[in-house]
């Protein structure tokens, strides 16, 4: 992450110490400059070689959420650009001298958001170009379209949360609209061993003689999640939800599923951001503190967490039942989530 910012700034922002930030760029006298900027801030820290991609996102959007990232990422590399846009439903008219004028509105006008992300090459060519011919865009699909009429940019739907604050009124206005509820879901799931099969805990291959049973790779303690995460927000559990014995399931990587509850909630409009998940192994056998915590680094990436949001426990119960006697593994998961209100998409 490279941040482009004031001079006046950087002092507050290098005593936060924020660990995803890898460099600072001062603004220009525009965006477009500042971004250009930013770019070639990429490139000093990249040894002059170019990335693959870049998204250029607006601070004055801080309700951005890591799902339509994903849904960025999702549509490369079939496209040069993809960009968040969402439906222009006012009636616009232009204001000279206290004068109203009117100005036809078309079903098909958008609104542009950021994240837009782009090809690096393409982004960082385009800008010289524009500083070079002195020419000045609203944003950086504007500047690509205008200079390379060709590229194939893709348009995703963008989310009404993702408001751009840039005064006092619409600072209140968003804090308004952002009032939060809190849910937690229990998760449990137990599978037998199975014989010739791998173990797979967290999306992580554990070293052992037996796996799990089931119809996808048996990831007891991936299920009890998404079981947990189901109850939060009110879908039922995974037979519900994915379908019982659904063909596209058989042999899934069980993380995979995640990915498929995302998508399916921004579909029925219930966004939702994770603020904690606490969960407990039962097993005689094997040891599983060893792998904790390569099996949060997974998870974590697989929810798009820091795993400081994600807690994992593990326990033999003394030999009580099925898993506490070696015959399998048992998982028992809470999660909290925090969902949008209704009108926050509205």
């Amino acid at each position: 992450m490279i941040l482009v910012a004031h001079p006046s700034l950087r002092a507050f922002i290098n005593t936060e110490h924020y660990s995803k930030l890898q460099g600072i760029a001062e603004g220009g006298k525009n965006r477009q400059e500042s971004v250009f900027f930013g770019l070639k801030k990429v490139l000093e820290l990249s040894s002059d070689a170019f990335p693959d991609y870049v998204l250029i996102h607006d601070a004055a959007r801080p309700n951005a959420s890591p799902q339509l990232i994903d849904r960025l990422l999702y549509e490369l590399p079939s496209y040069q650009g993809v960009v968040p846009l969402i439906p222009l439903y006012d009636s616009l008219k232009c204001l000279e001298n206290d004068h109203l004028h009117s100005i036809t509105t078309f079903p098909s006008w958008h609104r542009t958001q950021t994240p837009q992300i782009f090809s690096f090459d393409l982004l960082y060519q385009s800008s010289m170009q524009a500083q070079k011919l002195n020419k000045e865009f609203r944003d950086e699909t504007d500047l690509v379209l205008s200079l390379s009429p060709e590229t194939k940019i893709k348009a995703i739907h963008g989310e009404f949360c993702n408001e751009k604050i840039t005064s006092i009124e619409q600072a209140e206005y968003i804090q308004k609209l952002s009032n939060i509820e809190v849910r937690s879901g229990i998760g449990y799931d137990f599978h037998y061993f199975q014989e010739a099969r791998p173990l797979i805990l967290g999306g992580m291959h554990i070293p052992f003689e037996y796996g799990l049973e089931g119809d996808s790779d048996g990831d007891v303690l991936t299920h009890a999640i998404l079981e947990a995460m189901l109850g939060a927000l009110s879908l039922g559990d995974m037979g519900t939800f994915f379908g019982i014995g659904a063909p596209d399931l058989m042999g899934i990587q069980s993380t995979k599923l995640f990915h498929r509850l995302f998508q399916n909630c921004h579909d029925l409009r219930r966004d939702f951001s994770i603020i904690h998940i606490d969960t407990t192994l039962v097993a005689k056998k094997p040891p599983l503190t060893p792998h904790i915590e390569s099996i949060k680094q997974n998870l974590a990436a697989c929810l798009n967490i820091t795993t400081s949001k994600l807690n994992i426990k593990a326990t033999s119960d003394k030999g009580m039942d099925a898993a506490g006697s070696g015959k399998g593994i048992r998982a028992i998961t809470i999660a909290t989530l925090s969902l949008a209100t209704e009108a926050m998409y509205e």
